[in-house]
């Protein structure tokens, strides 16, 4: 409709850093054939803007593709500008729906956001399209760990861990889980494999976690009198 289409145009104008208000749809559909890596955004609908003022040069009908919004979206993340970083995101992701990382950089924002149901809508579409990144799935299995869904969180950590088990991230995150779910020697092992990379900054954590689990270990493993 008419209005979903000038929804779309104020999410590209906000994009763009242009006010809202006084803003009218001026022409649809715009493909000048130009060479262009990514598909126009005129193709997903969205329209060109007039700012209500007259224009000293023709308007370009060039519009930018996704790469460009999502570095715009990373530019308002580094600031901390939640609602403008998801607009770029979203505007890269309408461009280029194939983007895994477009998926999971807005994921991250939505979850920023507090929002985690769209959180993982958005990491389960950008492992859909790259299963084989380890952080995508140890990002996915955190979210799931925050929402207490520990066997869904277990079961994405375990997935990250075949792909890549080399992190410290990954095996405190094993650890820790392991421990919630008072299965203490799975944890010991994970916590002693993170404690064996010495320039990693999770190996304290590790080495602490180590220290309490062989105590608590210990006074299980006594004999009863």
């Amino acid at each position: 409709s008419i209005n979903d289409l000038y929804q779309k145009a104020e999410r590209y104008g906000l994009a763009r850093g242009w006010p809202s208000e006084g803003m009218e749809i001026t022409r649809i559909g715009i493909n000048p054939g130009l060479p262009l890596e990514m598909p126009y955004l005129e193709r997903y609908g969205v329209m060109e803007l007039e700012r209500g003022q007259e224009r000293e040069r023709e308007l370009q009908t060039r519009v930018d593709c996704a790469p460009t919004f999502l570095a715009r979206g990373h530019f308002y993340r580094a600031k901390n500008e939640i609602k403008e970083a998801i607009a770029n995101y979203q505007l890269a992701e309408m461009l280029n729906p194939e983007d895994a990382w477009v998926h999971f950089n807005l994921g991250e924002m939505y979850w920023r956001q507090g929002n985690p149901v769209r959180t993982i809508q958005e990491y389960q579409k950008a492992i859909e399209l790259e299963p084989n990144i380890a952080w995508f799935h140890f990002a996915l299995g955190d979210v799931y760990r925050e929402e207490n869904q520990a066997d869904l969180a277990l079961e994405k950590f375990k997935r990250a861990a075949e792909i890549d088990p080399s992190g410290t991230w990954l095996q405190n995150a094993l650890g820790d889980l392991y421990w919630e779910r008072e299965m203490y020697e799975q944890a010991y092992q994970h916590f002693k494999t993170a404690s064996s990379y010495k320039r990693s900054g999770g190996r304290r954590h590790a080495l602490r976690r180590l220290e309490e689990l062989q105590r608590k270990l210990d006074f299980l493993n006594q004999p009863e009198e």
